[in-house]
């Protein structure tokens, strides 16, 4: 059976989605519900605004070991005074004539300004399945998974990369495992990153060290433009945009050069 390659370094073992979780999304239904009946307080913009940065939608090809095995795309609507924001990958592997792997995630969160309110993650790993739920309340947030109750701060940032805030950030919420992970992100300089189509543009390096570990790419304005990590098998998965706004671009890449964004760090 084909591993499970997206779980990042140090996760635990993927849960079964149990009566646990059945309930705690029940009860999730009712706070959201209760939530919708107050009054809502103003929000403001996120900054940055990801509809001026993105558009409606941004867009990857998601490639394993250089061969294209499905998408990532996440969408921006307003609803009202809040941002709402879907988060959508799915995968296949294929061995031979069958799909040997199959993986689906789907992630809604709302927020009001530059405050994460509600988060609501679900997670097919080829049969085994979770939900990750969060919710602000007051000067924290609640997250559970079905099985344990956790309490992240009220900056937390999930794991859906889009918003470069999360650059500044020592813990986020992943959004796979519904972890508090710690992490330290270091900043690597500029470099040149591959696009689907194969032109390139420039962006600025940044590696997630310690409970996750990964590299991404943000471009000048602060638009997500590439991801690169190790998958738990040891193959290499890589992010390649696609659609990812208004973008820089230096030029047409030449299709034989290896299959990571960073494939021309200038120096």
């Amino acid at each position: 059976m084909m591993p499970n390659f997206l779980s990042s370094r140090g996760a635990p073992r993927v849960r079964p989605l149990g009566s646990g979780a059945l309930i705690g999304f029940a009860l999730l239904l009712v706070v959201l519900g209760a939530a919708a009946a107050k009054p809502l307080h103003a929000c403001g913009l996120t900054e940055p605004d990801p509809l001026a940065l993105y558009g409606a939608e941004l867009k990857f090809v998601v490639e394993r070991n250089g061969r294209n095995v499905g998408a990532h795309v996440t969408r921006f609507a307003r609803a009202g005074e809040r941002l709402e924001v879907v988060s959508e990958m799915q995968i296949e592997i294929d061995f031979l004539i069958f799909t040997a792997y199959r993986f689906a995630y789907r992630s809604t969160d709302v927020w009001c300004g530059n405050r994460l309110e509600s988060l609501q993650a679900f997670r097919d790993d080829n049969g085994d399945k979770q939900i990750v739920q969060a919710e602000r309340a007051g000067d924290q947030v609640l997250v559970s998974d079905g099985q344990r109750d956790l309490r992240a701060p009220a900056n937390i940032m999930p794991t859906n990369h889009w918003n470069a805030a999360v650059l500044s950030r020592d813990r986020v919420l992943n959004t796979l495992t519904g972890d508090i992970d710690r992490v330290q992100i270091e900043p690597l300089g500029p470099a040149s990153i591959t696009r689907a189509d194969g032109q390139t543009l420039e962006a600025e390096h940044y590696r997630y060290t310690g409970e996750i570990e990964a590299d991404v790419w943000y471009d000048a304005d602060g638009r997500w433009v590439g991801l690169r990590f190790e998958g738990k098998d040891g193959s290499e998965i890589v992010y390649r945009c696609e659609r990812c706004g208004t973008l820089r671009f230096t030029g047409s890449n030449n299709a034989s050069r290896p299959a990571t964004p960073d494939d021309r760090r200038p120096g």
